[in-house]
């Protein structure tokens, strides 16, 4: 019965005009990429109709965009008096470091609770919140403050998105089963394309469990500012467990096979712009070789200008045993390092590349990348073969799945040997297979019957005229206890009755033999 007046529910959506909505978007901000997928999402919403506000958590004070124009107004938060502790990230001060990223990491926590604070202590800002009476709110889900905030300003329909793929965290908040005979963590920086062995099964039962154990612990910090302000404050996991929908900035073909439910929305592709012409300095790049050209880019994030210098001159001498192709390299400080390329003549230097435009051009023959979620769409959508190099975060879980899809030759950070980088270039530009399974990947994502907009609007529109809607797409495990879920009491009675028969068996045998 619930499943048909659902669908009733739909079929309505679909057919009566939608009036305007006023939506509030929650953003904590870790990088460029992540303020550009959810500008995306407001300018999509916007030009759909839609009123939307866009609140931004400023972790990482040196993104100044708002990756809008279009929203009716934008409030930043930062902490009075003192630096964002998101600075004092590993990733941030070295991204080569083998350093596995937790969601108990100091600095992590801190950052959550220390922005949580700062928000809860706005009280005009609170009020004026309240008083917009909005209809939906959308939040990103790396902290839970956003979905506390909501609550307390009223709003009753409320979805997350992600700049990432479905994270550990947050796929056991909602319930969403994670086997470990065949899942890892989505953080782990040498996950491999290989079936799990007993030893690898047996530690992401304990890192899976030890995750759902921690789950109040990592927002314990700001469910303390929560009821210190309100006594009595709902339980944060509860309220994130009840979100509607969650908007993924991926493709279910690019992302982990993985069980999902019906409250996952995959809208990758959202954020990419329409190709454009390249200006002159690109045209003469890209006509220096008729073999074509290979592109080098780390993103914004990670700066290849603090890279050790031997792991610089290694990536240039692969380059320079290619003397047919020519190399762009985004690199972010030039001038401080210019005396280091004058040698290598077929490797060119940008601050900024158009990546789009440059990987939608047929003379770019592959990509060098460290995987971020939007390289890792631009360069499938493309049809492009890739050398990922992965650095943290999900990067490792994108470059492991674009290597099962076959376009892509991953190699570790901590091994960036001369080499090595000369391997994975023979094979990107030199094996068909591998251009082949890109254009292959390419046409399947264009065949896509629904556009990441089209999904967007109908799913939260749906949200925002029924809010009793999560409930009807809840799983039950959402909410349950560890205990519960791992159905640790009946293994436990199943043991003890195992136990318990075995003696009596021993019992008797004993008693047997006596007489």
């Amino acid at each position: 019965m619930k499943h048909s007046i659902l669908i009733v529910f739909f079929l309505i959506s679909n057919v009566i005009e939608v009036d305007t909505l006023k939506v509030l978007l929650y953003q904590t901000l870790l990088g460029r990429s992540h303020i550009q997928f959810s500008g995306a999402l407001v300018d999509s919403l916007v030009e759909k109709g839609h009123v939307v506000d866009k609140l931004i958590m400023e972790w990482n004070p040196t993104i100044t965009q708002n990756g809008t124009n279009l929203a009716r107004k934008v409030i930043r938060i930062r902490p009075r008096n003192m630096e964002s502790p998101w600075t004092k990230m590993f990733h941030i001060k070295n991204p080569l470091l083998p350093i596995r990223f937790r969601f108990t990491d100091e600095a992590y926590l801190e950052t959550r609770r220390v922005f949580c604070e700062e928000l809860l202590s706005q009280n005009e800002l609170l009020e004026e919140l309240r008083q917009e009476k909005y209809d939906v709110g959308l939040i990103s889900l790396y902290d839970s403050c956003g979905v506390g905030l909501l609550y307390l300003i009223g709003i009753q329909s409320v979805n997350c998105f992600s700049a990432t793929p479905m994270t550990d965290i947050l796929s056991w908040q909602l319930g969403i089963p994670m086997p470990p005979s065949y899942l890892t963590d989505t953080f782990n920086w040498d996950i491999r394309n290989k079936n799990f062995g007993f030893f690898e099964r047996l530690s992401n039962i304990w890192y899976y469990t030890e995750l759902m154990f921690d789950i109040d612990y990592i927002n314990y910090g700001e469910q303390q500012v929560f009821e210190a302000k309100i006594p009595g404050f709902p339980n944060l996991r509860s309220l994130i467990a009840n979100l509607t929908y969650i908007f993924l900035n991926t493709n279910e073909l690019l992302d982990m096979s993985r069980p999902v439910t019906a409250k996952v929305k995959y809208i990758g592709g959202i954020a990419m712009g329409a190709k454009k012409s390249l200006n002159e300095e690109f045209e003469r790049f890209l006509s220096l070789s008729s073999n074509g050209t290979v592109l080098f880019s780390f993103g914004s994030l990670a700066k290849t200008s603090i890279f050790p210098l031997e792991v610089k001159l290694s990536i240039l001498r692969a380059f320079s045993q290619f003397p047919e192709f020519t190399f762009i390299w985004k690199y972010d400080d030039i001038e401080k390092d210019k005396g280091l390329f004058k040698n290598f003549s077929n490797v060119f230097l940008a601050e900024w590349l158009p990546q789009i435009d440059l990987l939608n051009d047929n003379r770019v023959k592959a990509f060098i990348t460290h995987m971020g979620l939007n390289s890792y769409l631009e360069t499938s959508f493309a049809g492009v073969p890739v050398v990922a190099i992965p650095l943290f975060g999900d990067q490792m879980q994108n470059a492991e799945s674009a290597e099962r899809l076959g376009f892509c030759v991953r190699l570790v950070k901590t091994d960036l040997r001369t080499e090595v980088l000369v391997e994975a270039l023979e094979k990107v530009l030199f094996q068909p297979k591998y251009a082949e399974k890109a254009t292959e990947i390419a046409s399947l994502l264009a065949a896509r019957t629904m556009t990441p907009q089209e999904i967007l609007h109908s799913s939260l529109e749906l949200s925002a005229g029924f809010p009793s809607l999560s409930q009807h797409l809840q799983l039950a495990s959402a909410e349950m206890s560890a205990w519960t879920y791992f159905c640790i009491d009946v293994w436990l009675v199943l043991a003890s009755l195992v136990f318990l028969t075995l003696l009596l068996c021993y019992k008797v045998i004993e008693r047997y033999h006596t007489l």
